[in-house]
C-alpha cells in the first residue's frame, strides 16, 4: 500500500472494535503517524510494522493494534 491511500479508510482493533477515520498521516522524522478521529476525538498512532496489523485499500479498511492510551 502507499501511505497516500490511507486517508479516508475506516481503523479498527484486532477484534473488530471501530477506532475511527484515518485523516492524516504526519510524515515525522523518526516514523510516519496515523491520525485517526472518531466524533470529536483524535488519537494517532505510529505508522509502524508492530501496530499495523493490516490494510485493504481495495475496501478502505486499516486494522491497527494501537498501544495503550492514557486517559
Amino acid at each position: 500500500f502507499f501511505v497516500a491511500d490511507l486517508p479516508g479508510c475506516e481503523a479498527f482493533d484486532p477484534a473488530g472494535a471501530p477506532l475511527g477515520t484515518v485523516v492524516e498521516i504526519l510524515p515525522l522524522p523518526a516514523h510516519d503517524v496515523i491520525v485517526l478521529r472518531a466524533g470529536e476525538r483524535e488519537r494517532m498512532v505510529p505508522l509502524v510494522p508492530a501496530f499495523v496489523v493490516s490494510v485493504d485499500v481495495a475496501t478502505r479498511r486499516v486494522v491497527l493494534d494501537p498501544p495503550e492510551e492514557d486517559e
